[in-house]
Order: structure tokens, then sequence, then C-alpha cells
């Protein structure tokens, strides 16, 4: 039987938070607030869609725009 490597990459191209948005997202966790639906939504499909990579072998990478 052949060993054979296959390499996987999944990309996502979706409208994200920036970086300063997310930070203060995590801060307002920290201080009990609650989230907005988007952020909560972003995160979900972050985190399946990485799941998902992990469970097939795939490489995830986010594109993100300027």
């Amino acid at each position: 039987m052949r060993d054979e490597k296959k390499l996987s990459i999944a990309a996502l191209s979706q409208t994200l938070p920036d970086r300063q948005q997310v930070a203060d997202a995590f801060e307002d966790i920290q201080n009990g607030e609650k989230l907005s639906p988007l952020f909560v939504q972003m995160y979900r499909l972050l985190q399946t869609f990485f799941a998902a990579c992990t469970e097939v072998g795939a490489t995830g990478s986010i594109v993100c725009r300027p």
C-alpha cells in the first residue's frame, strides 16, 4: 500500500471585525457584558471552520482584506 500525503487547504473569506473590535469584545466579556450577536456568530463560524479543517486534516486559513 502506498503512503501518500495529501495537502488540503481550506480558505474562508468573510467580513470580520478588525483586531481592535475583537480585543474590545474580549474586554467586554471580562467585564461581564453581553456580546453582539454578530460577534458571537463570527466566533462560532471560525470555531466550526477550524474544527472541520482539523477533522479532515486540512490547513485552515483566513484571508484578510486590507
